[in-house]
């Protein structure tokens, strides 16, 4: 019993046993919108409070594929419409009767939050939440700090992190 490989009329065809069979080439086109990014605040010792809530600006980048984080002023924009996986994690150490607290914006309004209260001792603190979204081309997502202080140091503790799971078609 052979195996034969032919190309005959511009179609590859199989013969296996004396049994052709037709090989039929699919090409379909994949959406190559790559899209990640893992930065971490970047500075030594403690940030805020400050008077007003204020958007996080992390500054050493982890990744960046595709460059929609902006480093500059810390806002990730969505390059198509699709489902993001974002995470957000934040440090501090706490005093009694304080805090740390972040947000989550999607185009400034709050998804979702991170924070706690320490009412007892000084203690160190971890606290980090996270959300798929879907999001249209555009939209802008950013961390905003609380009035609260956070802590930062060559440890990398302070994180945003965010990447694209799949495009979405504009009628789904």
């Amino acid at each position: 019993c052979q195996s034969v490989l032919s190309y005959i009329f511009g179609a590859w065809v199989v013969t296996v046993c004396g049994c052709q069979l037709n090989l039929t080439c699919w090409t379909s086109t994949v959406d190559k919108t790559y899209v990640a990014f893992s930065v971490a605040l970047g500075i030594n010792g403690y940030y805020g409070p400050f008077e007003t809530s204020t958007t996080l600006v992390y500054k050493d980048i982890f990744t960046n594929t595709g460059e929609h984080y902006n480093p500059l002023n810390g806002v990730f924009t969505a390059p198509v419409r699709g489902v993001y996986y974002f995470r957000i994690a934040l440090f501090g150490i706490v005093v009694p009767n304080s805090g740390i607290h972040c947000n989550l914006r999607r185009n400034g309004v709050i998804t979702l939050k991170a924070g706690l209260w320490e009412y007892i001792v000084m203690s160190q603190h971890h606290v980090a939440n996270a959300a798929a979204l879907l999001l249209e081309k555009g939209d802008l997502v950013d961390v905003e700090l609380g009035g609260t202080q956070i802590y930062d140091d060559s440890h990398k503790r302070n994180t945003f992190s965010g990447f694209l799971l799949f495009p979405v078609a504009a009628n789904v």
